[in-house]
């Protein structure tokens, strides 16, 4: 059998292709049966159920360089807080402030930065195995998606859009299968 969606050849008869999801039909002579879930919706249901299974591969671009650019954008900001921080302390800014405020935020900050710091690193190689399809990329962007979630307004966005993307059971099988096509 070929998939009309791709053209990939399926091995024996196969419900949904292996490669894109798609749908196949059976076989002319082979019945409906039950367990072909798709034939049992009338067709604009049908066709929702397939376009879901293929939102993995429809967001996995715009997904990737999302959490590229958030990575950048949270590395950025570590930094820049990082040497303000710096330069305000050196600058005598907390001369005025009670004597445990300049080793709380001297202590703090470089923290806080690294954490963050380390954060943007761990997006954007989210990011770059996303879109090269790294097997391990799926739980690591999961992982870093329900993290982003505190992140206020930009991180919750993402964190949102990875998980809608990436959680579901399908999307695991979808996952699964472009993984193993790479």
């Amino acid at each position: 059998m070929v998939c009309s969606a791709c053209g990939c050849e399926q091995a024996g008869v196969a419900q949904f292709c292996r490669q894109c999801g798609a749908q196949i039909a059976p076989p002319a002579g082979i019945p409906q049966q039950p367990w072909m879930p798709l034939g049992a919706y009338p067709p604009p249901v049908a066709s929702m159920l397939a376009e879901q299974r293929m939102r993995v591969r429809q967001n996995l671009q715009p997904l990737g360089i999302t959490w590229i650019i958030f990575g950048a954008y949270r590395l950025i900001v570590a930094l820049v807080a990082y040497f303000v921080v710096h330069s305000l302390a050196a600058g005598g800014i907390f001369s005025d402030a009670p004597p445990f405020v300049p080793h709380l935020v001297g202590t703090l900050v470089p923290v806080v930065a690294t954490l963050s710091g380390i954060m943007g690193l761990a997006g954007i190689l989210t990011g770059y195995a996303l879109l090269v399809r790294r097997p391990w990329a799926r739980t690591l962007a999961i992982v870093l998606g329900v993290l982003a979630l505190i992140k206020i307004p930009f991180g919750t966005a993402l964190g949102i859009y990875t998980l809608w993307v990436l959680a579901p059971r399908a999307s695991w099988a979808e996952w699964e299968t472009m993984t193993r096509t790479v």
